[in-house]
């Protein structure tokens, strides 16, 4: 399918001020509810975003638990000690139509995220990367498996293609991955990778 075509149309009702509560926490209530009745998929999913002292943003997804007049209360998994391997697609905002192109290409079901670095990021960072960006990110096992290593596997040259392959490697000599994560390693040394490279059109 065309991907102009996967477009959809948000044609159900628009964002006005007037009808808007004037309690943030009321109307986040209120989108929530909608969002369960639509039946979304983990209407409770959101992404927790935080930067460093630098400015490098970093984003994971986590589970609301609850929203009250205290605010947000949230679960994550994330313990001291795990690494969870990531794949990481990150180009400048203007190109993020070439993210959507391999996002659909290869059938990832994450979404495609934009940060804006922040102002007083530090002058000598290169100004490319001072832009904004627009970044993919994935995490899950399956799509890690099954769709990132095979297709990315040895189609990244120079710089790039050498990082991908410290990454994979990393994957299997980290103490703190999971075990489960390990397995994309034991597939890369023992070539199956090299056998049965994904080809998409």
């Amino acid at each position: 399918m065309p991907i102009p075509q996967l477009r959809k149309e948000y044609i159900l009702g628009g964002l006005r001020k007037k009808d808007l509560d004037l309690n943030p926490l009321r109307q986040f209530q209120k989108w929530f509810q909608e969002a369960v009745k639509m039946e979304e998929s983990e209407p409770h999913a959101m992404t927790l975003a935080t930067a460093d002292k630098d400015g490098h943003p970093s984003a994971r997804t986590v589970l609301l638990r609850d929203v009250d007049e205290r605010g947000f209360t949230f679960f994550t998994n994330l313990k001291l000690g795990i690494k969870m391997p990531a794949f990481v697609l990150r180009m400048h905002a203007r190109d993020k139509e070439l993210i959507e192109s391999v996002k659909y290409s290869l059938g990832l079901r994450n979404k495609i995220y934009e940060y804006h670095y922040p102002y007083d990021y530090p002058a000598k960072r290169n100004r490319v990367n001072r832009g904004p960006q627009a970044v993919l990110i994935v995490r899950e096992m399956d799509q890690l498996k099954n769709i990132i290593v095979p297709f990315f596997y040895k189609r990244l040259y120079g710089h790039k293609g050498k990082q991908f392959l410290e990454w994979v490697e990393k994957i299997g000599s980290d103490s703190e991955v999971p075990e489960r994560f390990k397995f994309i390693h034991k597939l890369y040394k023992i070539g199956y990778y090299e056998k049965n490279s994904k080809k998409f059109d």
